[in-house]
């Protein structure tokens, strides 16, 4: 329950703080969401990192109270915060436009016959698409088909005057670690009676999950 005597100095999930060498942390942050506690002891800042295994997708808060250590086992409340999160199954992104050598970026208006980079941000602070394939399908509505790149920035020239309606589809290959080829095992573990060779050697396909 959110009371106030919730908050006053009760650290419910872990022991009692650890010293950092022969000093007391000066800060204690108590997280709280999904009706679970983490404590950090940490400076004037902290950063907290929680997995989203088995978690439904929606929207949550996360409150943080943080604490100042003034004596032995002496800690005052001095701060308090909460903020939404959203657990989703997609690529959060954002996408920006400019027009090549633009003197006026801000007013959004662009020539035809100039070039015109279209910029994708990826939101992945945890870095969990650092080792995926991520493509980028492109089509600029104006009939002139579809670009797929690898790329964050690509460039389109509009060469007719007009109001177009620009789409993109993000798309990641994820590896999946369950699927992976297991090292060679030493020849004595696995004895055959009978030797099988080729003239090329045979490179198994990857398993991946999209």
């Amino acid at each position: 329950e959110n009371s106030v005597d919730e908050w006053n100095a009760v650290f419910p999930n872990t022991p009692l703080l650890s010293k950092q060498g022969d000093k007391q942390p000066p800060y204690v942050f108590v997280w709280k969401t999904w009706g679970k506690y983490w404590q950090v002891c940490d400076g004037p800042s902290s950063s907290l990192t929680i997995g989203t295994d088995d978690v439904p997708l929606g929207s949550y808060v996360m409150d943080v109270v943080i604490y100042h250590y003034r004596q032995k086992d002496k800690f005052i409340p001095i701060g308090y915060a909460s903020t939404q999160f959203s657990i989703t199954d997609q690529i959060p992104f954002a996408v920006s436009l400019t027009q090549v050598n633009d003197k006026d970026e801000g007013d959004q208006k662009f020539i035809q016959n100039r070039a015109v980079a279209f910029s994708i941000t990826l939101h992945d602070p945890s870095q969990y698409l650092s080792k995926s394939d991520v493509i980028f399908n492109w089509n600029f509505g104006d009939g002139s088909g579809t670009v797929i790149s690898r790329e964050l920035t690509v460039t389109h020239t509009y060469i007719a005057a007009g109001a177009y309606k620009p789409q993109v589809v993000v798309q990641a290959a994820i590896p999946d670690s369950s699927c992976a080829t297991p090292p060679n095992l030493p020849t004595g573990a696995r004895p055959t009676t009978n030797t099988l060779t080729s003239e090329s050697p045979i490179r198994p396909t990857e398993d991946i999950t999209t």
